[in-house]
């Protein structure tokens, strides 16, 4: 009996020797590429650039641990959607929360330790405004999935949600939103949430009809840096700021949202119905794209298709890529204002150009950057708009781009009344005198 102990006991130790050297050595062939090591920094920035060992490592799900002087730690690399920027971190603060008590206690404790706060609900923006820095509490809204249905034509839903996963939701009790994303699919695996949308500057071809989607939205709740909720609606000096606003005013809890009919001649409305709008399992695509867009009256549509054509083209051939790249233009009605983060206060329409890509190294970033760089170029020669808030830029930009506009002191009063310390999704040169 004793003998068989002993040899179930020594198998098993050599099973976990393999194992451990098989994932050692794994990590190790994954992070000896040219400009990788078998050393990563504690975050893109963190404290002292001190080089800490990675020992071992998931690499389907970017976690690993790190062998540290205080022992192991998690760590990880964290992407947005553009998988233009990333960040390794060690230790990282991440909160998710599931209700608004839990937020307001995240605030009030950021406060107090004087730390900044990263938001981030889908991950679909391209620019690293979600992605942590080093020091900073970071707030995942993917469980701020609630809704109800109060009041007839609308429903109120938690920031977390995704909007397909809205979408899927409501189809099945005959509703349908009135302003949805363009490009994104009800299987995607990536998805702007609720918040995210409104953050992002909420346009879509659905706005040739019912405007933006602050048209169609009729409160929005926002917790401030000190922790207070504030139910915003259009009459509120707030709500035209909020859209387009990269989560600089604070974090949006919840919004209400106009829904109609998917059958015109249909009028049943499920009063009283609330719950959780599940994840759904089984979502499949994942086709990467960019795209970069121009906001210009309707006489330099022509002009800005083929130049937002041209500089993207230069760069992926188009006779190679045809059927991986086109245009799409779409009006924007103006019914009661233009978010001024966005445009001027009147309509406007949208040029899209959109490049679908099936590489995601050096080369590619190399690209994007460069188009990036020719585009604004073009946009601030001929004083038109981008879609900034949506597409891969360089943020430490984003100030000058505002000021040239003449809303940058506009932004910053509203900035200082909400968010004074500017704790909430800090950029780089932006939102500070």
């Amino acid at each position: 009996m004793e003998n068989s102990i002993v040899i179930i006991v020594f198998i098993l130790i050599l099973i976990i020797l393999y194992y451990y050297h098989f994932y050692k050595n794994r990590f190790e062939d994954f992070t000896s590429g040219e400009n990788n090591s078998n050393k990563v920094k504690n975050n893109a920035d963190e404290s002292g650039n001190k080089e800490v060992a990675l020992t071992a490592n998931d690499v389907l799900h970017d976690t690993f641990f790190l062998d540290t002087p205080k022992g192991f730690k998690n760590a990880g690399i964290i992407r947005d959607y553009g998988n233009i920027i990333e960040r390794k971190y060690v230790d990282i603060l991440t909160d998710k929360p599931t209700n608004i008590n839990d937020i307001v206690a995240i605030v009030n404790k950021a406060k107090d330790k004087k730390k900044k706060i990263r938001i981030r609900g889908g991950g679909h923006s391209s620019s690293g405004i979600s992605i942590p820095r080093s020091n900073e509490v970071f707030i995942e809204m993917r469980r701020m999935n609630r809704f109800s249905f109060d009041s007839v034509g609308t429903i109120t839903v938690d920031s977390g949600v995704a909007l397909n996963d809205l979408m899927r939701f409501l189809q099945r009790d005959g509703f349908v939103l009135p302003v949805y994303p363009y490009g994104v699919n009800l299987l995607d695996k990536t998805s702007p949430t609720v918040g995210g949308f409104i953050c992002g500057g909420g346009i879509s071809p659905d706005s040739k009809l019912v405007g933006g989607l602050w048209e169609n939205i009729l409160e929005i709740k926002v917790i401030d840096s000190y922790g207070k909720i504030n139910i915003i609606t259009p009459e509120n000096e707030l709500f035209r700021w909020l859209f387009g606003s990269y989560g600089q005013f604070g974090i949006i809890i919840s919004a209400k949202l106009k829904i109609n009919h998917i059958e015109k001649n249909k009028d049943f409305y499920p009063l009283g119905k609330k719950g959780i709008i599940d994840v759904f399992k089984y979502k499949l695509g994942d086709r990467k794209s960019f795209s970069f867009h121009i906001f210009c009256e309707k006489e330099k549509i022509d002009m800005c298709i083929n130049k937002l054509t041209n500089i993207i083209q230069f760069y992926y051939d188009e006779k190679e890529n045809k059927t991986n790249f086109n245009t799409i233009t779409y009006f924007v009605k103006n019914i009661n204002f233009i978010p001024p983060l966005l445009y001027k206060n009147n309509s406007f329409y949208c040029v899209q150009a959109t490049q679908y890509i099936e590489e995601k190294d050096d080369i590619y970033k190399k690209n994007i950057k460069q188009i990036d760089k020719e585009l604004n170029t073009f946009i601030d020669d001929n004083s038109l708009y981008r879609y900034i808030q949506v597409e891969y830029t360089n943020t430490d930009n984003l100030k000058d781009y505002y000021i040239t506009r003449g809303i940058y002191d506009k932004f910053l009063i509203i900035k200082q009344k909400y968010d004074p310390d500017n704790i909430f999704n800090p950029i780089n040169n932006f939102s500070t005198l």
